[in-house]
């Protein structure tokens, strides 16, 4: 059977039959169950590219027949059953809804019959794509900011609490094997596939220096951002701030853009431009007013920062297909679908704070995510009257929050002591 006649036949037979409910909880079950699986992340799950095992963990939006196509192809014509009858597995009966549910799902309905071939190679791709975040970057918690009228959340994240300390040492690594995907277009990164290995990070260090001499204060919190828009949103950049400066000579008030494609109540397809706003700061509300400081500054120049976008697009920074889509995007030429609407991305730091020294390394993880969760709760609610007082409801915002040990110190000492490999 054809894959699309395979994933047809899921959606009319198949998805229906699913609860709205339970799917899900379904998509958070296969992803813990892939991530105990010791099969390698570049293991093409199915038939279909972009349905890798590391792909499916880092993604967030899926359309559900897609997915159980790949998943039942992979199971059932790829592998060998009688060979791993050892390796059969038990589940409870409750499992779907003892699987972690924190992360944010977007499930796609099956496009229109003339878009289903398309449907899985969408032309703007994640630059980011490294399956240790997970490892890098622990996810503590996750919450809906109530209150208002779209889907807004707040996801706080931790780096490893060791003898009484957060380690930076592992993102420091995360970040300096990353740097060329932000710093460079997406053109530019391709011109270096035929060069050495390690010559796209090389050079992505030199031109982070030049760019970011008189501004270390803010480097941090762009690149964080950047990071967490792509890992977890799942929102491809269509430029970061770095590049507005060496490339369109247009000043833009955000820490870069990206592109969330998702979907309406209703099924219709539907974009979002995240315009992004970071800031570190000791104290994490005052993180948050001078993030929506930034946040109120680019809903008030609204039009030139759309009008940013679409030099960007029609510029030379992505290939003609690429171009073609961004360009059906900014202005659509398809039934039921809408110019996107402007949502905004924000990175926070803040400096945790613990009142009693804990020597005891156990006892010090145990105290730090009791606060982090408290902080999460805290900010939670900062943020969403912060929204209200601006009268920003009509906005959706996407929150990612990190502790430091001492935030004014650290969102410059890591950089620098990225850059000289410490």
């Amino acid at each position: 059977m054809a894959y699309i006649d395979a994933v047809k036949a899921f959606n009319s037979c198949v998805v229906s039959l699913i609860a709205e409910s339970s799917a899900k909880q379904f998509i958070y079950a296969v992803k813990a169950v892939l991530r105990e699986d010791d099969i390698s992340d570049d293991t093409l799950i199915g038939m279909v590219p972009g349905f890798e095992k590391g792909n499916i963990l880092a993604k967030n939006k899926f359309v559900m027949a897609s997915l159980l196509e790949a998943l039942f192809r992979y199971s059932i014509v790829e592998i060998s059953n009688s060979d791993c009858a050892n390796y059969l597995r038990n589940f409870e009966k409750n499992y779907l809804y003892l699987v972690d549910s924190n992360e944010q799902i977007f499930i796609d309905p099956l496009p229109l019959e003339d878009e289903v071939e398309d449907e899985e190679v969408t032309p703007l791709r994640r630059t980011l794509c490294d399956s240790t975040f997970s490892r890098t970057f622990k996810k503590v918690s996750s919450v809906v900011v109530a209150g208002i009228t779209h889907p807004s959340t707040a996801n706080i994240y931790c780096a490893d609490p060791n003898n009484g300390k957060l380690r930076f040492n592992k993102i420091k690594e995360y970040l300096a094997d990353n740097i060329g995907t932000y710093i460079f277009s997406r053109s530019k990164v391709d011109s270096f596939k035929n060069r050495p290995v390690g010559a796209i990070g090389t050079q992505a260090l030199i031109e982070f220096k030049k760019a970011y001499g008189a501004n270390a204060d803010t480097v941090l919190g762009e690149l964080m951002l950047y990071v967490f828009l792509e890992q977890e949103l799942n929102a491809p950049k269509i430029m970061s701030k770095i590049e507005f400066s060496q490339h369109t000579g247009l000043a833009s008030k955000s820490d870069g853009v990206h592109l969330l494609a998702t979907t309406e109540q209703h099924g219709r397809p539907f974009n979002q431009l995240v315009f992004g706003a970071s800031n570190i700061d000791g104290d994490l509300n005052i993180a948050v007013d001078c993030a929506f400081d930034r946040i109120i500054s680019i809903e008030k120049n609204a039009d030139s920062e759309l009008k940013i976008v679409e030099n960007t697009v029609y510029g030379l920074m992505f290939d003609n297909k690429t171009v073609e889509y961004l360009r059906d995007v900014m202005i659509p030429r398809k039934q039921f679908q809408y110019k996107p609407d402007m949502a905004f991305g924000l990175f926070l730091g803040y400096s945790l704070k613990i009142n009693t020294n804990f020597v005891d390394s156990a006892l010090y993880r145990i105290a730090a995510e009791e606060q982090l969760q408290r902080d999460l709760n805290s900010v939670k609610d900062y943020i969403a009257n912060t929204i209200k007082k601006h009268q920003l409801e009509g906005y959706t915002f996407y929150c990612y929050v990190l502790p430091f040990n001492d935030a004014p110190k650290e969102k410059t000492s890591l950089i620098d002591e990225m850059l000289e490999g410490r």
